[in-house]
């Protein structure tokens, strides 16, 4: 007999799944990492680099454009050029810039904050979907969502906010993918494919690529069975999805053709060998401990691929659940995921493998990490449902590859005969907030391996509010830095967001020389 109070459940009854709990603190743990600015800028989120001189002011001119019908040719970028061709890389496919239409042209700005924490919040139930897909445990699923939104990607893409819309719908495609190959539903996978090629040109074309590696790490599954027809579905589907969305896929696309760099190619070594010695060594440690920031390559330093999102932490648990899939589960049925990583750390460390995500183009990119990043979400999930003792496969190894690149900030360095240490790093308070809160992340994994799940405690719930609080510490951390690198604000403020209500009209048509404002 089984209680109906729920205190006993039926063997064939379905746990509670966690998408509105998971929405709610993905959500308020992305405001928590704005509140400092945005308190002190009364409302308005800033950055610093392209997010404050670029960002910002596409959603207003964007913005304004829709609510004022100059929706053609677009004489406010360059000397003129395509609204369609010039945006649709950053918002015209967004459904998150549509909503700020629906708000006058004054909030755009304080609405920014608000839709980044909207997108990680769909970013974390969309991967939460998908991971359920292969993880019974609804409270594995919970930290998994929340690893994918608040991943390394996602931390060093603040500063790129539109790639943040990418990231939020790309797990429905492989859920898509799953569903009309596992379960034989229509239609989840066109849709999927038309909001993603509707979203952005450029990531769906990187998801193009990998979705077709994906289906044929599948293939290596015994349990993944698919014939012709579901295999001329897919095609089918995939195909109706990029019709669905050419009304701004195909101007967007003809625009970009008509840019030279589309032609640039890698040739002779390039193709095969990384120009600089710390690239690869830079792949390893953007998965390990707390990334780099846009423009801000501290421990390995280079000048090279300042802006190519190199990034893809995974907060507290970092490649120990990765690892620990890996060694634990090479046969068997979740082997393809154990092949499927080696697959694609290959291609990130062979450049014309790596430049496949972007047609071959010859300017470095990692702006495809999010996807691979989803999967080590999954190991990681399947991981902590399955058998949570196997981390502790994980846990030596992602101690000693922390210690070495933290060391490497210490290596001691010869200026003009003077010893010094400390000094490799090029932007030293960065690396304190990168090695101590790594360190933090390390004490904290230890703590779940070594007490938590030592002493029979609940350990589920105990795991989920473990990484909600790290996750919130590693985005914090990053963003606040990224906030001190900043301008003055309130200059800011004042000569770019408000500098229309500014402008001194009476000087203006006087014939006054000086352009002046209020402030001034």
């Amino acid at each position: 007999m089984f209680k109906k109070n729920g205190l006993l459940k039926s063997p064939d009854s379905k746990p509670k799944e966690k998408y509105l709990l998971l929405f709610v603190v993905a959500f308020i743990g992305m405001m928590i990492s704005f509140i400092p600015s945005m308190i002190v800028n009364k409302g308005i989120f800033l950055y610093y680099g392209d997010f404050n001189s670029q960002q910002m002011m596409f959603y207003q001119h964007c913005h304004d454009a829709v609510r004022s019908g100059n929706m053609g040719w677009d004489w406010g970028t360059d000397l003129g050029s395509s609204f369609v061709g010039s945006y649709a890389f950053y918002l015209l496919g967004s459904p998150f810039f549509w909503l700020t239409t629906l708000f006058p042209s004054g909030a755009v700005p304080y609405l920014i904050p608000w839709l980044l924490a909207l997108k990680t919040a769909i970013a974390a139930i969309t991967a939460y979907a998908y991971i359920r897909f292969f993880v019974d445990n609804t409270s594995a699923c919970f930290i998994g969502g929340l690893l994918y939104a608040f991943s390394g990607f996602q931390t060093y893409n603040v500063f790129f906010n539109h790639f943040h819309d990418a990231t939020a719908f790309f797990p429905l495609m492989l859920l898509g993918f799953e569903l009309l190959v596992q379960k034989n539903k229509k239609g989840p996978f066109a849709v999927a494919v038309a909001i993603c090629a509707t979203i952005s040109y450029f990531f769906f074309a990187c998801e193009v690529v990998f979705v077709i590696i994906y289906f044929f790490l599948r293939c290596l599954d015994k349990d993944f069975e698919i014939d012709m027809k579901k295999f001329g579905l897919l095609i089918l589907e995939a195909v109706i999805g990029v019709m669905i969305s050419a009304v701004i896929f195909l101007p967007s696309a003809l625009s970009v053709m008509g840019n030279y760099r589309v032609n640039e190619r890698l040739y002779g070594l390039d193709l095969v060998i990384y120009g600089e010695n710390v690239r690869i060594p830079r792949i390893i440690q953007s998965f390990f401990m707390l990334s780099d920031m846009p423009a801000r390559i501290n421990i390995l330093n280079s000048d090279k691929a300042r802006w190519a999102s190199m990034a893809g932490y995974l907060p507290m648990f970092s490649m120990a659940g990765v690892i620990a899939f890996m060694r634990t589960r090479k046969k068997g049925k979740d082997s393809w995921l154990t092949k499927a990583i080696i697959v694609f750390g290959i291609m990130a460390c062979v450049p014309i493998l790596n430049s496949s995500f972007v047609l071959f183009n010859a300017s470095y990119y990692a702006r495809w990490y999010y996807m691979p990043i989803l999967l080590m979400c999954l190991m990681t999930a399947k991981v902590i449902a399955e058998n949570k003792d196997d981390l502790k496969k994980g846990f030596v190894p992602v101690c000693v590859v922390c210690a070495i690149f933290i060391g490497i900030g210490l290596l001691p360095t010869n200026e003009n005969g003077v010893v010094s240490y400390g000094k490799v790093p090029e932007y030293i308070e960065l690396y304190y907030i990168q090695a101590i809160v790594t360190i933090v992340m390390i004490i904290m994994l230890g703590t779940l391996i070594y007490v938590v799940a030592e002493k029979k405690l609940d350990y589920m719930k105990i795991a989920s509010a473990m990484t909600a609080v790290a996750v919130v510490i590693c985005m914090t951390s990053s963003i606040v830095y990224g906030v001190s690198q900043g301008t003055d604000n309130t200059d800011y403020i004042n000569r770019a967001i408000n500098g229309g209500d500014n402008i001194n009209m009476d000087k203006l048509e006087s014939g006054s020389e000086n352009y002046n404002t209020d402030n001034n």
